[in-house]
């Protein structure tokens, strides 16, 4: 049922501050500000592939955009849109609310629906089928007259990789310090603020470290959004020399996160590249050891202190080194 578009923009709101405290109160965590989430949500869309998304402003998620009974039953255009309407006043828009399961079977979204006041419904997992049998029994299924009128349109059904993202998640995850599941499904620049800002980070997260960046071949190396992507450096490129703070590892210990530190106002540039071009910065990195130590160092060596990376990589011959928060000078 739904129509097809020449052009699609997309548009990202925060939820309430008060909505997401409360939340995490019930849940005895703290929350990210609502500034910072905003902050992040930006991060996460400035990709080539993204050019499409924004982020809706501070004082620009009108009550359209709220999750409550009197918010789906307005027929009041959304607030977003009247710029758009006034600089290309030929085109024609029409706005879509997207709205996940959850929100679709709380609210009966489907019964909001008109021409005015247009979904999208985001499934995955298991609450696809909850959400057509409810929507089935309210005369609105797929195979309904009124959902082929293409006011509420449920999406098909979500990759099997995003399908396990949740924020919930994400943030069991970072509380874990498991690098593993987080690598491939959080946005380098959103993970490396996470490991060095956010709330929910294991005390040993980040930083790890200051590495200079050298290659044998003198060259450049791309940042990955993630390890394994096989990409050309989107995420920048970092240049033989330069110095950069290495966050996190990945699950084979051959990938790195790193933040190369923005000059003359520039971005900071954030991602993935191989750890084996990262070298000691002397007094500047240290390490703890994550295998059986061996050679002459090794009768003095504690698998759990703390020292230099230098000292570290005599004792440790062919094991691995896991690099550990820099000491507080």
């Amino acid at each position: 049922g739904l129509a097809v578009y020449s052009d699609v923009i997309g548009f990202l709101c925060a939820n309430s501050a008060e909505r997401v405290d409360a939340k995490m109160e019930e849940q005895g965590l703290a929350a990210i500000s609502e500034a910072d989430r905003r902050r992040l949500m930006a991060l996460a869309v400035t990709r080539p592939d993204l050019e499409w998304l924004g982020v809706v402003g501070e004082g620009a998620c009108e009550q359209t955009f709220g999750a409550s009974a009197q918010a789906h039953r307005s027929h009041a255009p959304p607030k977003v849109l009247e710029p758009l309407r006034r600089e290309l006043h030929t085109m024609e828009f029409d706005h879509f609310r997207l709205d996940g399961s959850d929100v679709a079977l709380q609210w009966s979204s489907w019964a909001h629906a008109s021409p005015q006041r247009r979904f999208l419904c985001a499934t995955r997992g298991g609450d696809r089928n909850p959400l057509l049998e409810a929507m089935g029994a309210a005369g609105h299924g797929p195979a309904s007259d009124r959902y082929e009128e293409g006011h509420f349109v449920v999406l098909p059904p979500a990759r099997a990789e995003l399908a396990m993202l949740s924020s919930s998640a994400v943030r069991q995850a970072l509380m874990k310090d498991d690098v593993r599941s987080l690598a491939g499904a959080v946005d380098p620049r959103v993970l490396e603020w996470n490991f060095r800002r956010g709330p929910y980070r294991m005390p040993r997260a980040a930083p790890r470290g200051l590495f200079e960046h050298r290659r044998g071949d003198g060259g450049t190396t791309a940042m990955l959004p993630w390890p394994g992507h096989s990409g050309s450096g989107e995420h920048g490129q970092v240049r033989s020399g330069e110095r950069v703070h290495l966050s996190a590892l990945d699950d084979t210990r051959e990938m790195g996160l790193v933040t190369v530190p923005g000059t003359h106002g520039e971005e900071d540039r954030v991602g993935w590249v191989p750890v084996r071009h990262l070298h000691v910065v002397p007094g500047q990195t240290f390490a703890v050891c994550d295998g059986t130590a061996r050679g002459p160092a090794a009768a003095s060596l504690d698998a759990h202190r703390v020292a230099n990376a230098d000292a570290m990589l005599e004792a440790v011959v062919g094991d691995t080194v896991v690099l550990h928060r820099p000491l507080e000078r």
